[in-house]
């Protein structure tokens, strides 16, 4: 996949990843090379990696905010809100 060769150059910059486990246009694998590339090495969870992946249950491609709506909303505002504080925690 080319996008894993510029996803990787753009490492160690964060990156979250959503993905619906019923995503029949984009195998759920897409997602986890790009995190894998995201994070310069492995897939492996790493906590001082700024790459996630968050996978959505019976969500299909692009309907991950429908499915769940607050979820989605949360997990995103997180994300910008720990990686613009400059703590990454």
């Amino acid at each position: 996949m080319r996008l894993t060769v510029a996803v990787k150059g753009m490492a160690p910059r964060p990156h979250l990843f959503i993905h619906g486990d019923a995503d029949r246009t984009n195998p759920l694998e897409d997602s986890r090379e790009l995190l894998a590339a995201a994070r310069g090495w492995n897939e492996d969870e790493d906590e001082d990696s700024p790459a996630e992946l968050w996978v959505v249950p019976g969500a299909a491609h692009l309907r991950a905010y429908a499915l769940e709506p607050h979820a989605y909303r949360d997990k995103v505002v997180a994300f910008f809100g720990r990686e613009l504080d400059g703590t990454n925690k």
